[in-house]
């Protein structure tokens, strides 16, 4: 075989393997492998009962949840009280913007009044 026909064959296998690759991928895809089937509710609990690992493990997770549902509470709390705060210091911060603003300025066309001077005090000496 000459170079150009190696070439042309070596693209020739690359094209079926991916074929066959995206065939075989399509197949699966459209039946995956089937799920174990699960024993009867019955039998899960029966297991349950019988395994002290896993009545601990429910029972800690019914804490959690009865836990998260009072943290949840509190949050909101929390929440609700920040929103007030925030309402109560917006409307205080739109009322002072709403005031006229006072200016301070002298009335004797802008040049500020010299200070009295100090009294002084005159001794007599002999």
């Amino acid at each position: 075989m000459t170079t150009d026909a190696r070439t042309v064959a070596r693209l020739w296998v690359v094209a079926l393997t991916s074929a066959l690759l995206v065939a075989v991928w399509a197949v699966l895809a459209r039946t995956p492998f089937p799920a174990p089937p699960s024993p009867p509710a019955a039998e899960q609990r029966a297991a349950a009962a019988r395994d002290p690992r896993l009545v601990a493990l429910d029972q800690r997770e019914q804490a959690l949840r009865r836990r998260a549902v009072l943290v949840q509470a509190q949050r909101e709390r929390a929440f609700a009280t920040y929103r007030a705060q925030l309402t109560a210091r917006n409307q205080q911060a739109a009322r002072l913007a709403a005031t006229p603003r006072i200016s301070i300025s002298s009335s004797s066309g802008g040049s500020q009044a010299a200070a009295p001077a100090a009294p002084t005090t005159t001794t007599r000496s002999s």
